[in-house]
């Protein structure tokens, strides 16, 4: 997730040969930009499984569900409101 847009999606094209059906975003505890969320399903025809939040496996990987990914997507766009 501490990659710039064009990089994610280089980075989602390189792994189109491997024909995933799921995505993985990691580094969540890495950034406070969490716009690739919304793109992800698009770029990548995929929906996310799973994110992880810190370096302790398994204990930081959790199952990514709707409710998480529109509180983090949300808490970026607040701050950004709350900064302007």
């Amino acid at each position: 997730m501490n990659c710039k847009y064009s990089d994610f999606k280089d980075i989602m094209n390189r792994f189109a040969v491997a024909k995933y059906t799921h995505v993985i975003l990691t580094k969540m505890d890495e950034t406070k930009s969490y716009g690739h969320i919304v793109n992800v399903p698009q770029i990548s025809n995929a929906p996310i499984a799973f994110i992880t939040n810190g370096q302790r496996v398994p204990e930081d990987i959790m199952e990514a569900n709707v409710r998480e990914l529109a509180y983090l997507f949300s808490k970026e766009v607040l701050s950004i409101a709350q900064s302007s």
